[in-house]
């Protein structure tokens, strides 16, 4: 009986391996499919960044923060 039941459970191993074969295979055909119709994005455009420390002076850099510049400086 053991021998049924080890040949079985090689059986059911071989069909569940053949099984996970075929869907990486469909699952593969199906990410080639997306590549081939994939939509290019454009370029993607950056804005230069301003200096915060040189935008504002110590006042109007603690209104909009609530720290002031050296505490800023220190944190770095």
């Amino acid at each position: 009986m053991s021998s049924s039941s080890s040949s079985e459970n090689e059986q059911l191993l071989w069909r569940d391996s053949s099984d996970s074969e075929s869907s990486s295979d469909t699952s593969e055909d199906e990410l080639a499919g997306r590549l081939q119709n994939r939509i290019f994005r454009t370029a993607r455009n950056f804005r230069a960044r301003v200096d915060l420390f040189t935008r504002w002076n110590e006042d109007e850099f603690r209104l909009r923060f609530r720290l002031s510049k050296n505490t800023v400086i220190m944190l770095e």
